[in-house]
């Protein structure tokens, strides 16, 4: 084993300045966290405007009022909805006509057409 390039020790090893520091930031936030609970417990209380919360509910609730159309929501709308929509409907198309045409042909019998046996359009 090699020296290492730091010590864990001296890592986390703390000065009493921060000690002090944290201690205080402990406080305080025991502090808030205690009169948070008494107003939230308060049975006499209207509500408690939670600032991040009402942020969270306005966009929730308008969200197709703040959508805003840019280049990349619009190819986004295409590639998600349109494009697969066309793909599929000229895939069934084809196969739709590819049994059509080996029906007419003489290359299905009725009984692989029932089964669905050798061709594309099967189960349609």
């Amino acid at each position: 084993m090699g020296d290492r390039g730091w010590d864990p020790f001296k890592t986390f090893k703390l000065s009493e300045e921060e000690r002090e520091l944290i201690d205080r930031r402990r406080k305080t936030r025991d502090k808030f966290r205690a009169e948070y609970r008494k107003l939230y417990s308060d049975p006499r209380r209207p509500h408690i405007l939670d600032h991040n919360f009402m942020r969270w509910y306005a966009y929730r609730n308008n969200q197709s009022a703040l959508h805003q159309l840019t280049k990349k929501s619009v190819i986004g709308g295409f590639k998600y909805s349109i494009f697969p929509i066309i793909v599929a409907y000229n895939v069934l198309s084809y196969a739709f006509e590819k049994k059509e045409e080996d029906i007419m042909s003489g290359k299905l019998t009725w009984r692989q057409r029932v089964r669905g046996e050798g061709c594309l359009g099967a189960g349609f």
